[in-house]
């Protein structure tokens, strides 16, 4: 009989064997699906065209998505400070009471107290006027509440504090300054045609995307297909000798998926280079005309080798997808 040591060491053996068989098939795969790919020619480049174009599109509409939410943030940050205004003559009791309801609301982040600048609502002729009096210019200039609100859209448990049915604050209103008040809406609006934009852009993108998707799915399909038909008779003889499923099918996924790593390294450097030409702000990241491209530096320069990594492995998945569409359905093994 055969010692513990003997079974241990041809156990061994024959995994090493196993496993060098291994290797050899998938050299063997990789081998064909490479040369798959460069029998087919003008093929695999109008494959590698259209899911360049493909992966292009959806990295450009995931730029402009990040891009138009980071600015709508930009825009809240900016837009939301609702302004307020009261009577010259306000008491400071009322001032603080006010402060103190308004705090209270969980919407609401902070709130700031100033009189109004004397430039924005009295002319140089009037402070003349004033000044030649003896009275305070003070006296004439309403008092400011900036209220930062987390939300621009729930404010009406404020406006139901400042100027509702049964409000104690609403006769201290400076009536000359309502239409700068925040009841007007103007910051909501604002805000929310920013977020319309980018929802539409992001519907917009997701729309071309799929489209070309569609597109590229059926060129690698057909792709793939015609590569089944030209090597039928090979392929019959590896099934006659008894190949596995893995071996006949594998050089052809190979393939697609060389697709999809070409395309996603050609879909990354064209990005890059449009996004990058008409926006150079990316690489800084700081905001230019308004627009906030502070997150898509971070993603595009500062996350680059995952971008990279997460496009052609996009590509890989489109490509494997196809081609295995077409091998279940011309392939039958």
């Amino acid at each position: 009989m055969k010692s513990n040591a003997e079974k241990s060491a041809v156990k061994q053996l024959r995994q090493s064997e196993t496993m060098s068989r291994r290797w050899l098939m998938r050299g063997r795969i990789l081998k064909y699906g490479l040369s798959n790919f460069v029998r087919n020619g003008w093929l695999s480049l109008a494959a590698i065209v259209v899911m360049s174009i493909t992966l292009l599109t959806v990295f450009v509409a995931a730029a402009a998505t990040v891009v138009l939410n980071d600015t709508v943030e930009l825009t809240k940050l900016e837009k939301l400070n609702l302004a307020l205004y009261l009577r010259p003559d306000t008491p400071q009791e009322v001032q603080n009471d006010l402060k103190s309801e308004l705090g209270r609301d969980s919407n609401v982040s902070h709130i700031t107290v100033a009189r109004l600048e004397a430039d924005m609502i009295i002319d140089e002729d009037t402070l003349a006027l004033i000044e030649e009096s003896g009275e305070k210019i003070e006296d004439f200039l309403p008092i400011q509440f900036s209220i930062h609100v987390r939300d621009v859209n729930q404010i009406d448990s404020l406006t139901e504090i400042v100027n509702g049915e049964y409000s104690l604050f609403k006769p201290y209103l400076d009536v000359n300054s309502y239409e700068y008040q925040f009841f007007n809406g103007d910051s909501q609006r604002t805000v929310q045609n920013m977020a319309n934009i980018a929802n539409t852009v992001q519907l917009v993108g997701l729309c071309l995307g799929g489209v070309f998707l569609f597109i590229t799915i059926l060129v690698i399909f057909n792709t793939i297909r015609l590569a089944i038909f030209a090597r039928r008779d090979e392929i019959e003889m590896e099934k006659l000798i008894g190949a596995e499923k893995y071996y006949v099918r594998g050089p052809f996924l190979t393939e697609a998926k060389v697709y999809g790593i070409i395309s996603g390294i050609i879909a990354i450097v064209a990005g890059y280079g449009l996004i990058l030409g008409f926006v150079p702000a990316v690489l800084s990241g700081t905001a230019v005309g308004g627009i906030s491209t502070m997150a898509l530096h971070t993603i595009m320069i500062e996350w680059m080798p995952a971008v990279l990594v997460g496009t052609i492995l996009l590509g890989m998945i489109i490509g494997d997808l196809s081609a295995r569409l077409a091998v279940r359905k011309y392939l039958r093994y």
